[in-house]
């Protein structure tokens, strides 16, 4: 199947960033069907059978299903792939789709090579899979044979999540090199790395030599392992996944990078018969090949179980090249990253600095004012920005920006908006808030809400009398809500006020934001006025 033949689900709440990556895997030649709801993805998957992988964003929006819920419905209906692309890269995260995420993880910004490779990786994995299945269900009807491909499934499917789970490194030849013994302990097996380029072999693992490995080395007079060589270029002319059968012996299957002598004292001394190799491939790129040393009288049983493991094992050989790859460009990525840090402290200050700017010009501009109305329409817009300033600096000094805790931040606004007006022994403010994380999407015009309500109190509840009480309470609701209710003792709101929907652009104002959070509004006007909010809490 080619890529312009393949179909992916991108779902993604986020207009703009599906709107990019569409563009991206149609670039490369995929079909994309966008979805930005967990509800709308499954029902694309019922009714879309041309669909062949999911690109699945976790967080999918407040008050939705989220996409590792999403993704476990999926799998439900489909035997699909799928791939958890997200911002997401705490280890939490990871753990939580680690049940279903066996096909990928990839972050946003891991840039189109990452997310490209992840995606044709994931496509050969499954495409292995599904072999492996087909084959298991063709050989189970011979019955002498169940027993041994019951065992070889198992073995694959093992060796498939080792691979998967385990980091890579190294010792991955290492590795192969058991896991092909296990298949042919009548073999001396060699696994060897490949520079394409260069048109060298280097001997990575040697396995089957047990304890005559020191007369190995005194007949070679050098260790093997570990041995590069260079070879002719029909040795990369192997198909990929296949085991072929070499015609000469060891001076030819080295290119004679080993003396002919040697190599009839090794074909002697440890009873070399047939020769086998094959190739660890991937789009018609070599990452490694391997040699079978057959002990005379042995031939191989078990090839088609062998080829399949190659298939597996040649994905994770990939996988190890592009992280390689990545790891070489580690430093350059950590000095972006550095230069990054200062440009987002310099984007801080300067945001800051800016918004201190805006609000002194209000503030001066408010005094320089005749009209009283006008003085107090700047002094309120000044109130407002500050209400933001106090959110900038709490989002700006906390370790998790995707949230705030409430204490944080509503008893110093409250403080703030108190402290703007001119002392008043007896008007006292009493703030009680729970422990609770709201996003700042929320806690931006929740912030704005409370900052009327205080102002409104502060200019007009309490003319009448020198003393008032002015109470705020923020707790949890049901359904991870929240509920916030306001009170003053005041003389209340006037009486053609009827409604949550006032007259003064403060009451408008918190009407609209109310609205915003999908929340609910109520006004009681007795013996001053009571105000209950409720809203989602991200």
């Amino acid at each position: 199947m080619t890529a312009a033949q393949k179909t992916i689900l991108l779902v993604e709440d986020e207009v703009l960033v599906a709107a990019s990556q569409k563009l991206t895997l149609e670039e490369y030649g995929f079909a994309v069907i966008p979805a930005n709801s967990g509800a709308q993805a499954i029902e694309c998957i019922k009714r879309d059978p041309s669909i062949n992988m999911v690109l699945m964003d976790i967080d999918l929006g407040p008050g939705k299903p989220d996409g590792t819920g999403t993704a476990e419905k999926i799998l439900t209906l489909r035997d699909l792939p799928i791939i958890f692309c997200t911002n997401h890269a705490e280890k939490e995260m990871v753990d939580q789709v680690r049940g279903i995420a066996r096909y990928g993880y990839v972050l946003k910004y891991a840039g189109e090579f990452v997310l490209i490779e992840s995606i044709n990786m994931a496509f050969e994995l499954f495409e292995t899979q599904s072999q492996l299945k087909k084959e298991n269900a063709r050989k189970e009807s011979a019955e002498g044979a169940a027993n041994e491909q019951l065992r070889n499934i198992r073995f694959l499917a093992d060796t498939a999540v080792q691979f998967i789970d385990t980091a890579v490194d190294r010792n991955i030849y290492r590795y192969i090199g058991e896991c092909l013994h296990t298949l042919v302990p009548e073999a001396y097996i060699t696994v060897n790395s490949v520079n394409q380029n260069e048109g060298v072999l280097t001997t990575e693992a040697l396995l089957g030599v047990g304890n005559r490995y020191d007369r190995l080395i005194s007949i070679m007079g050098l260790n093997p392992v570990g041995n590069t060589y260079r070879v002719d270029s029909s040795i990369f002319e192997l198909a990929g996944g296949k085991l072929e059968e070499f015609s000469g012996g060891l001076h030819e299957l080295t290119f004679g990078g080993i003396p002919k002598r040697v190599c009839s004292a090794l074909e002697s001394f440890f009873q070399i018969g047939s020769i086998y190799g094959m190739a660890f491939m991937v789009d018609k790129q070599i990452y490694a090949t391997s040699t079978f040393l057959m002990k005379r009288g042995n031939t191989i049983k078990n090839s088609e179980t062998i080829e399949a493991f190659v298939r597996q094992a040649s994905i994770a050989l990939k996988r190890q090249k592009i992280e390689e790859d990545l790891r070489n460009s580690r430093q350059e990525l950590q000095n972006l990253l550095r230069e990054k840090e200062l440009l987002l402290q310099e984007t801080h200050h300067r945001i800051k600095n800016n918004m201190n700017m805006i609000h002194s010009l209000l503030s001066i501009q408010s005094r320089s004012l005749e009209d009283k109305n006008s003085r107090n329409i700047l002094k309120d817009a000044a109130g407002r920005l500050q209400t933001m300033m106090l959110l900038y600096e709490q989002l700006y000094r906390s370790e998790n920006y995707r949230e705030l805790n409430a204490n944080d931040f509503i008893p110093p606004l409250v403080q703030r908006i108190a402290d703007s007006f001119p002392p008043r022994p007896g008007i006292n403010c009493s703030v009680d808030v729970e422990n609770l994380k709201i996003k700042p999407k929320v806690m931006t015009p929740l912030g704005i809400i409370i900052t009327e309500l205080i102002t409104n109190s502060m200019k007009h509840a309490f003319n009448e009398t020198p003393e008032g009480q002015i109470r705020l309470k923020v707790s949890k609701g049901g359904d991870s809500s929240l509920r916030l209710v306001y009170r003053d003792n005041g003389s209340g709101l006037p009486e053609h006020i009827k409604t949550e929907k006032g007259s003064g652009l403060g009451l408008k104002l918190i009407d609209a934001l109310v609205r915003q959070l999908d929340g609910s509004l109520e006004i009681e006007n007795t013996r001053g006025v009571k105000i209950t909010i409720t809203c989602k809490a991200g």
